[in-house]
């Protein structure tokens, strides 16, 4: 026959692509040595994907629940450690998404928006033992509140005036 192309599996069912006697144990021709160097490559492979730390929070909100006004008074904040250094974008007033770098320690943007306005804050931040405390106020009242901690952290949020 032909060789398995990954692409066209028509070609090749299921039952063709693996011998019947296929195992995950070692055969008798398999070397000790090649068994151990496998063995060593999985624990790095594992070592290396445990360094590799998120704690990720987003959420699509939708449409909140709040009485519709002429004007609605959002604040975003964050407070963050002082290993911590994050970016943040969110949008503005006028529809256009602001980007901001370097922000330590405590953070707050107050906002005035129209009715049918949507809310966007994202919040990606780093540290060696980051964490980061977010929370958005729609009136005074808390549409969302989430404290992160890792090496990476992620918090954002999107939702709908009425």
């Amino acid at each position: 026959m032909g060789e398995c192309c990954l692409l066209n599996r028509s070609k090749f069912p299921p039952s063709k692509l693996l011998p019947a006697t296929f195992s995950l144990k070692p055969s008798s021709s398999c070397s000790k040595p090649y068994r151990m160097k496998n063995i060593f490559y999985c624990f790095l492979l594992i070592t290396v994907m445990s360094g590799c730390s998120l704690s990720m929070h987003y959420l699509k909100k939708g449409k909140i629940a709040v009485p519709q006004k002429e004007s609605y008074l959002v604040s975003y904040r964050a407070l963050l450690d002082e290993n911590t250094t994050a970016k943040i974008s969110y949008i503005d007033e006028n529809g256009k998404r602001q980007k901001l770098k370097g922000i330590k320690g405590k953070w707050e943007r107050v906002l005035t928006l129209k009715p049918g306005s949507n809310g966007h804050v994202k919040i990606t931040a780093k540290g060696d033992k980051a964490r980061g405390e977010f929370k958005v106020l729609v009136d005074g009242k808390v549409i969302s509140e989430q404290i992160l901690t890792n090496k990476k952290i992620l918090y954002g949020l999107d939702f709908y005036l009425p």
